[in-house]
């Protein structure tokens, strides 16, 4: 689910909760924690540090899925 979720955040616009429930988590909190433990980041940090870092932070293209 964090992989889904790490592409989706890079990539995409989408609100938190769309990247959750697209991702197979069962809430934006649970998406937090799992993030959390495994990055030390949450997943609003997780999209602004590496978006900026990938690509000058340019705004990705919305994706459904």
């Amino acid at each position: 689910a964090c992989e889904r979720a790490t592409t989706l955040l890079l990539e995409t616009d989408l609100p938190m909760k769309a990247i959750a429930f697209q991702s197979g988590f069962r809430s934006d909190e649970q998406m937090r924690e799992a993030f959390s433990r495994r990055f030390s980041l949450t997943p609003r940090e997780y999209r602004d540090r590496f978006r900026s870092a990938r690509d000058g932070g340019a705004r990705g293209r919305r994706v459904s899925g």
